[in-house]
């Protein structure tokens, strides 16, 4: 089947932090506060709509006093970031073959919209559209515009199973082909999807679908 256009989660799909975080949250722990402090502001600035640099310094302002100036910690947080956030093996590879499709890619991600463009940017992966969504849940939107676009199938990429079964229920099968992505240490390998979907290991196994 060839797609009419190719959407890409991006963490734990395309990328992914080589250290599993321990970086970033060793860059805190030396100001004091403690691992479970960390971790905890990590997952509250991540829940309220994605994380970023700022954010994280505001909810751990809240749970303690920062030693160290905010500026230097952020050198120091752009470092982290440039030195473990890789691409997957397989993902240039794949690109270069959806481009010799001339299939177009977009790649479709939740967070705060200036740290996941910088994340994308940072990596050089190659793509045609960037939509970074403010909401878990709404990917579905992104998806009617490439479709009112390119037409029908589009393929999905996602590694979360919620998100796979929030756009299962706003498009048939024909529509949207979904695949999930099973990485090495995802976050979501556990998670049980309500809907059945192909898993894929490398994202070159969606071309022969």
């Amino acid at each position: 089947m060839k797609f009419k256009c190719v959407a890409l989660d991006f963490d734990d799909c395309l990328a992914h932090h080589n250290d599993d975080y321990t970086g970033l949250f060793d860059i805190f722990i030396k100001q004091g506060f403690s691992e479970s402090v960390v971790r905890g502001a990590y997952e509250e600035t991540h829940a309220r709509g994605g994380f970023s640099f700022d954010n994280f310094i505001d909810v751990l302002k809240n749970k303690g006093e920062i030693g160290e100036n905010t500026e230097e910690l952020k050198k120091k947080f752009d470092e982290w970031v440039s030195l473990s956030l890789l691409l997957y093996p397989d993902v240039k590879d794949f690109l270069v073959q959806v481009k010799l499709l001339k299939i177009p890619v977009a790649i479709v991600t939740f967070g705060d919209s200036e740290h996941q463009k910088e994340k994308v940017l940072s990596t050089g992966v190659l793509y045609d559209y960037l939509y970074v969504i403010p909401r878990k849940g709404e990917k579905f939107t992104v998806l009617e515009e490439l479709m009112a676009d390119y037409g029908a199938p589009i393929a999905f990429v996602d590694d979360k199973p919620e998100e796979l079964d929030n756009v299962r229920e706003h498009f048939t099968a024909d529509e949207v082909k979904l695949f999930r992505i099973i990485r090495p240490r995802g976050r979501h390998i556990e998670a049980k999807p309500r809907f059945e979907y192909p898993k894929i290991e490398n994202l070159t196994e969606i071309l022969s679908q």
